[in-house]
């Protein structure tokens, strides 16, 4: 089969493409799906350089943690999927380090990430709500539960989940601030919904955020970024605000603080959540993906899809992804032949 390979950790140069890759069997409990598409994220690129904070993969290894594709063939023991099932999924925890994503097929767990794709949504859709549109879900329903009348600040609103996280917030009633690393990302940012943009490149953002808040500050902050943009950030926060502090795409973490200093700051809240933690069974993963589902269905959830890589293109879809000129979500496009 056709994959991508890491076999030293490095630059972007260590994606080795290569269409002579053995195919997986499926185990008693697993499924093989024939992949359609794979999602291009952040996380991909800690792990192809080594540096991802849950524990880097075993060499060599295929990059890639989110998928969405068609059930080729089903373990002795799976009941609950078919041959012909569509399906998308998410691979990995914090301690499993399993990826595999960036392949033409995927045996995967039944019992674990998985959920079929409903008729209504399409491949690329249903790929691109795996990780940006659950850590989306559970960020504004559970890290911090948005409601009508709040102002919340989105670090990185450019990206896919920047976007992602504007339309639900949205969605829930709030007023968005988002920042953004160029002029093209926060017009895009307003397009896809925010009320305001400012650019962080040229624009002091903590100024910006208390001038629109008449000095208030805002309910919540969604940092995604990390060392950069944390500690500013408290002070963008109205008194008892929460920080949701959930990446370091800067490639960099926060310095350790005081816990005295949220007091000084207004009794603030400040949480550090991964994914994972909030998809810790098959129903919890299923209850937010038909909740992703039914959004784009009633229209309320538009994923802008910016661009598609062919498989051997991995390379310069990761120099595109850390140079922060991709907008909106990315995809590989591996089978076409096997999309809705």
């Amino acid at each position: 089969m056709k994959a991508i390979q890491v076999h030293t950790f490095g630059g972007p140069e260590q994606l080795v493409y290569s269409d002579t890759v053995t195919t997986p069997e499926p185990g008693a409990t697993q499924v093989l799906i024939q992949n359609s598409y794979a999602g291009l994220n952040f996380k991909d690129t800690l792990t192809r350089s080594g540096a991802y904070h849950g524990g880097n993969p075993d060499l060599p290894f295929i990059p890639g943690i989110e998928a969405s594709g068609v059930i080729t063939a089903v373990g002795d023991k799976v009941s609950q999927f078919a041959v012909g099932d569509r399906v998308a999924y998410m691979t990995g925890t914090m301690s499993t380090k399993e990826n595999n994503c960036y392949a033409q097929y995927t045996a995967f767990d039944a019992g674990s990430n998985i959920v079929k794709i409903p008729d209504e949504i399409s491949m690329e859709q249903a790929c691109a709500c795996m990780v940006q549109g659950l850590t989306g879900h559970y960020l504004t329903t559970d890290a911090y539960r948005v409601k009508t009348g709040d102002w919340v600040l989105i670090h990185g609103a450019g990206g896919g989940l920047g976007m992602m996280l504007t339309q639900l917030c949205k969605r829930a009633g709030a007023t968005v601030i988002g920042t953004c690393g160029s002029v093209s990302k926060a017009k895009q940012a307003l397009e896809n919904g925010c009320d305001f943009a400012i650019d962080y490149s040229a624009e002091d953002f903590v100024a910006q955020v208390k001038s629109l808040t008449k000095n208030r500050g805002v309910n919540a902050v969604y940092d995604g970024i990390g060392k950069t943009t944390f500690l500013p950030g408290l002070d963008t926060l109205a008194k008892r605000g929460t920080m949701v502090l959930f990446g370091n795409a800067c490639g960099e973490h926060p310095d350790p603080i005081a816990p005295t200093l949220l007091a000084q700051k207004g009794s603030l809240s400040l949480i550090r959540p991964a994914l994972y933690d909030y998809l810790l069974s098959q129903q919890e993963m299923q209850i937010r993906a038909t909740d992703l589902f039914g959004f784009i269905q009633e229209g309320s959830l538009n994923i802008p899809v910016s661009a598609y890589y062919p498989l051997d293109q991995a390379a310069q879809a990761h120099r595109d992804l850390e140079q922060r000129s991709v907008i909106g979500k990315a995809l590989f496009s591996i089978d076409d032949g096997s999309t809705c």
